[in-house]
């Protein structure tokens, strides 16, 4: 997966997205709490800002996860289609 980090791996913007990338691999009870003590630790700006970026990229993924469906549909239906002729 590409990220769009024009290769600056040393800002906050990349910090801020690597972490929520791991955060979202993480199971929820865990996320929760790491969630819990970014909010406490680093206050609820940094917290709102990572909340939003995880939710970008679960939407991104999401996205992507649908387009492959449909793509896949669409080859099956291809090939029904094709095995009736």
């Amino acid at each position: 997966m590409q990220w769009q980090n024009n290769g600056e791996t040393y800002s906050e913007e990349w910090r801020n997205e690597c972490e929520a990338r791991e955060l979202l691999s993480w199971p929820l009870a865990a996320r929760r709490k790491q969630l819990a003590l970014v909010h406490e630790k680093r206050g609820h700006e940094a917290y709102l800002k990572l909340t939003d970026e995880m939710t970008r990229q679960w939407k991104v993924a999401r996205t992507k996860q649908s387009n492959l469906s449909s793509n896949n549909q669409e080859y099956l239906q291809k090939q029904k289609q094709i095995e009736l002729i």
